[in-house]
């Protein structure tokens, strides 16, 4: 039927030095520890994997720890008009929407709604991953704002094989839209149709030609990291803390842990079970299960809480508003 929805793509991207390190080096090791981060991460949803219960009028979802999917490998981004494309490790899981329930012994449709909810969250294990992997080869690891990049590759090679990025935000700035949604549909609109004009190995020689004529050496060297050596799991948790406090009271247990598994995505020092240990002993937060999440916060923040409802309704109707069309509807003392 027209209206079914046959499946998930969950997509996992390396950061584009990685892809570049790939793509312009001999290292055949670094596409097959991206192809082991992402199934370990595929493994991590299977775990996460549900089913909707719906008989005898219950409206429940259960576990089932079954799914079932495909992925595809692919090497480069899709064309800007006029262009060569620019190398991009990536590759695409299609996961179907099926799913075994043992209890009613049958193939239903799967429930991905926490699956997508958490999607922040297995990202950002994929990686610390792909991170760690890394390292383990012998790369040193800058962390970036939102992940992280080979420190080896200089910053100038990431700009200039960003082509659909920077197209992308040249026509955002060109239709003053900045909402992230808008963007989403903006890499849509912009998407170009894939070329197979071209082999990897004539890609190759485009790319190291295209790099000389801009005056960039591929076989230039940064090896700049930015690995704090004093970072512990405790501090990565704090920081995650401190960090999505600021703007909120209360958050989920993944919330967090993905914000610390970002922090520290440049030490291999500290693995995911490391992080989890150090979270779960943390006796500064406060938890609150609802089904099988954990709600957060902080004995600070509560109090931050108390104080800023006790203030509102100590002081309601007795000082100016910031606002003056609220002043207008004051008493004459309150309103001088």
């Amino acid at each position: 039927m027209q209206d079914r929805r046959v499946g998930y793509d969950i997509s996992f991207h390396a950061p584009k030095s990685v892809s570049i390190l790939y793509a312009l080096g001999k290292d055949d090791r670094v596409i097959e520890v991206f192809r082991q981060a992402v199934n370990e991460t595929m493994i991590d949803l299977e775990i996460d994997m549900q089913t909707r219960i719906r008989v005898q009028g219950q409206d429940l979802d259960r576990d089932t720890g079954e799914l079932l999917y495909a992925y595809f490998m692919h090497q480069t981004a899709r064309p800007v008009a006029g262009k060569a494309l620019d190398p991009h490790l990536h590759c695409h899981c299609f996961a179907f929407n099926v799913t075994y329930d043992g209890e009613e012994e049958r193939f239903k449709a799967g429930q991905f709604h926490d699956i997508k909810m958490d999607m922040p969250y297995h990202q950002a294990r994929f990686q610390k991953r792909l991170a760690d992997k890394l390292s383990g080869l012998g790369y040193t690891i800058r962390r970036t704002r939102d992940a992280f990049e080979a420190s080896l590759v200089p910053q100038k090679a990431i700009d200039f094989f960003s082509k659909r990025t920077n197209l992308i935000g040249q026509v955002a700035k060109e239709q003053g839209i900045t909402d992230p949604q808008e963007l989403d549909k903006l890499g849509a609109i912009t998407r170009a149709p894939k070329s197979k004009n071209l082999t990897m190995a004539e890609l190759r020689s485009v790319w190291k030609r295209e790099l000389r004529q801009a005056g960039i050496d591929d076989n230039e060297r940064e090896e700049k990291g930015t690995k704090d050596i004093n970072l512990t799991p405790q501090k990565a948790v704090k920081y995650a803390c401190d960090h999505l406090f600021t703007r909120a009271s209360v958050k989920g247990d993944r919330q967090i842990l993905s914000e610390a598994t970002r922090y520290m995505v440049d030490n291999d020092q500290i693995d995911l079970e490391d992080l989890e240990k150090a979270y779960y002993k943390d006796q500064d937060l406060f938890r609150i299960q609802d089904g099988k999440r954990e709600l957060v916060t902080t004995l600070p923040v509560q109090k931050e809480e108390r104080d800023m409802v006790y203030f509102a309704r100590r002081f309601k109707g007795e000082v100016r508003p910031m606002s003056e069309k609220g002043a207008k509807d004051l008493p004459d003392t309150l309103n001088p």
